[in-house]
């Protein structure tokens, strides 16, 4: 894998524009299944060929993600974002992380208008996990997908696109229907492209992140 693109993927989903969380959050979604103290946990992949149809080349590398709740209210989660102490990464230096291994990053997970919406107190959102600070929860009903490896079977696009899967096991955990909702309309100006599978009822089960150059690109998946 040719690190420095991977790092330059990273450094362009780093930041967003947001504000603190002010709406009361639908009492029927996935954040209410969630207790304080809880910890959700994801794998990191490095995936090659993205643009490919036919070369799915993926890997995990051995490093996890930890998400924390650390507040529940009526009107947001307050959720905690740090790579484990035992992953790779720290263990062995390894830099294709873009230099974010020790960093934590705390925000706010809301739903609004059958949206989840992404907030922090920072002017800017950070997220080892989410590529897009606000995804629709309603079911996708357009076009039935399968996975391969790391990317969907749906045809390579430069836009953003919605599909879903059904009957899907992923790390021997078993989703009767997921959303996935691709991003790629940055990938018109040679931009990264970036792909999230969820629901209102599981939350985010895979997130991945891709370069318009190399189609090289990483993500997290839900252990």
């Amino acid at each position: 894998m040719k690190t420095k693109i991977l790092l330059i993927i990273y450094l362009f989903v780093s930041n967003y524009s947001c504000s603190s969380p002010t709406s009361p959050g639908d009492q029927k979604n996935f954040l209410n299944s969630f207790s304080l103290g809880e910890k959700l946990k994801y794998i990191l992949l490095l995936g090659e060929n993205y643009r490919s149809d036919r070369d799915d080349d993926f890997y995990y590398t051995g490093d996890t993600l930890e998400l924390t709740i650390l507040e529940i209210s009526e009107n947001y989660v307050k959720i905690s974002e740090q790579i484990s102490p035992n992953s790779n990464m720290i263990i062995n230096d390894e830099n294709y992380y873009w230099g974010k291994k020790d960093s934590i990053y705390i925000n706010y997970w809301i739903i609004r208008n059958d949206s989840l919406l992404l907030h922090s107190d920072n002017n800017y959102l950070k997220s080892h996990l989410m590529y897009n600070p606000e995804l629709s929860l309603k079911d996708f009903n357009t076009s039935e997908v399968e996975f391969i490896g790391w990317k969907t079977t749906a045809p390579y696009i430069e836009g953003n696109d919605s599909f879903y899967i059904t009957n899907y096991t992923l790390l021997g955990n078993f989703y009767e229907k997921l959303n996935i909702y691709i991003n790629n309309g940055a990938m018109q100006v040679d931009g990264p492209g970036n792909t999230t599978v969820y629901s209102n009822i599981y939350g985010i089960v895979r997130t991945s992140i891709y370069s318009w150059w190399t189609g090289q690109g990483l993500g997290w998946d839900r252990l």
